[in-house]
């Protein structure tokens, strides 16, 4: 089978890491570079340095540069702030500064924005997202662009919203057939840990699930943010209620 490149994008706190965990489960042999940072950029140069991973063997990462040689996939993590980018320009992009090649594909991630926002609340670092404004603008580009099919950059690139993956297998193996993928969940329950100083993991959790992510709550995390304030304008937003049912994600 020829290496398969994987671009996972989603809006910062969408349940990335947890979908890029359990595609890393698919592959003996795969390297992972997570999004990084402006200032991670400059440190390390345009291309920041890969992950490399053999799921048999280990759960942690550890840097390499060998990262181009045998692997049967990399993949390669965008988080967005705002609306998507241009992802032909974006991927390309990519593509020229690592060298690869092999078959491209796309996923884009979307999450129950009640929740979602809840996470984006919850979480201590990063603040980009914390404005009503701002996650809604970011949000509802997402929902559009999967809401116009005719928005989709490539013809391999796939939609996942992340609430009806983390609770339905049935869902999970649809997404292998389409990836041409062998089922499997065995990286279903492992949390990474992936973060800036100690907030790794959940935004709730952190990582005391590491090896438990089914038992969190990932799907009831708005009922901690009924009194909040800016939870309130996103949960009260008729037209954020709109494009989630447009998608299948009812309003809890």
């Amino acid at each position: 089978m020829e290496s398969k490149i994987i671009h996972v994008v989603g809006v910062q706190r969408t349940g990335q890491h947890a979908i890029i965990s359990w595609l890393l489960g698919h592959f003996d042999k795969v390297a992972f570079k997570n999004h990084m940072s402006p200032s991670n950029r400059e440190k390390w140069g345009f291309a920041p340095p890969f992950w490399y991973f053999e799921p048999k063997k280990r759960d942690e990462w550890e840097a390499s540069e060998d990262f181009r040689e045998g692997q049967d996939a990399w993949i390669l993590g965008t988080e967005l702030v705002g609306p998507p980018v241009q992802f032909n320009e974006h991927m390309a992009t990519q593509m020229d500064a690592y060298g690869l090649s092999g078959t491209q594909e796309i996923i884009r991630i979307i999450r129950n924005p009640y929740n979602h926002y809840a996470s984006v609340l919850n979480w201590r670092r990063n603040k980009l997202l914390v404005s009503p404004a701002k996650f809604k603008r970011a949000w509802m580009a997402m929902a559009n662009a999967m809401i116009d099919k005719e928005q989709n950059p490539m013809e391999l690139c796939y939609d996942i919203i992340f609430d009806k993956w983390f609770e339905e297998e049935n869902y999970r193996k649809k997404i292998t057939q389409l990836l041409n993928l062998k089922y499997s969940d065995r990286r279903l329950n492992t949390v990474m840990k992936i973060g800036v100083g100690k907030a790794w993991g959940s935004s709730f959790d952190g990582m005391t699930k590491k090896n438990k992510a089914q038992h969190m709550h990932v799907t009831e995390r708005w009922k901690k943010m009924l009194d909040n304030e800016h939870f309130q304008q996103i949960y009260n937003d008729p037209e954020i209620e709109l494009k989630a049912n447009l998608i299948g994600m009812e309003k809890s």
